[in-house]
């Protein structure tokens, strides 16, 4: 077994094979998070509005959790939210040192639209916000060691979260009573 984990773990340090792989799923993740926030942008109103179809709920009172929910105790602040969604979005396409910083503030800003709306949301949402994580530290053009180790783990971890989607809505597909 030990024979089978050591040369795996020297090949962490190596580039990843796939690089354009890499570079072009981040490309695809970033710009499906902006494209997203452009269809939201239609129906703002009607999601955050003072006419809003989806009634608030109350969250915990943390300050993390506060921040998260904030579309829905201010749904005036969506604008200050949506604009740097799509800077940081166009910003994170880009595969450069410091794209880590715009990919950040996407994820984040991505969390905070999720949560001003759960309802009207799908699961499609919190896949590529998962994938979007799992991009942060993706940087395909570097020769540093500990940066081909983030890619691997970038790589590795975006292929699992997409298997086990893949599996659990497959077993409950074949288990579910609708499916029978």
């Amino acid at each position: 077994m030990q024979n089978r984990i050591e040369p795996f773990l020297a090949t962490l340090a190596e580039p990843v094979k796939r690089a354009l792989a890499l570079r072009l799923t981040g490309q695809l993740v970033y710009a499906w998070l902006g494209i997203y926030a452009l269809f939201l942008w239609k129906d703002a109103e009607r999601i955050w509005g003072p006419d809003s179809v989806l009634k608030p709920f109350a969250g915990k009172g943390s300050w993390i959790e506060s921040q998260m929910y904030m579309l829905i105790y201010r749904p005036a602040r969506f604008y200050f939210i949506f604009i740097p969604q799509l800077i940081a979005c166009a910003l994170a396409v880009n595969d450069k040192w410091w794209t880590f910083v715009p990919r950040t503030i996407s994820w984040l800003t991505g969390l905070m639209l999720y949560y001003g709306a759960i309802q009207a949301h799908n699961s499609g949402m919190l896949v590529i916000l998962l994938l979007a994580f799992y991009l942060i530290p993706a940087h395909t053009k570097t020769a540093n060691p500990f940066r081909h180790v983030l890619n691997h783990f970038s790589l590795y971890a975006g292929m699992i979260q997409v298997m086990l989607c893949y599996l659990f809505s497959s077993i409950f597909k074949l288990n579910g009573m609708q499916w029978i």
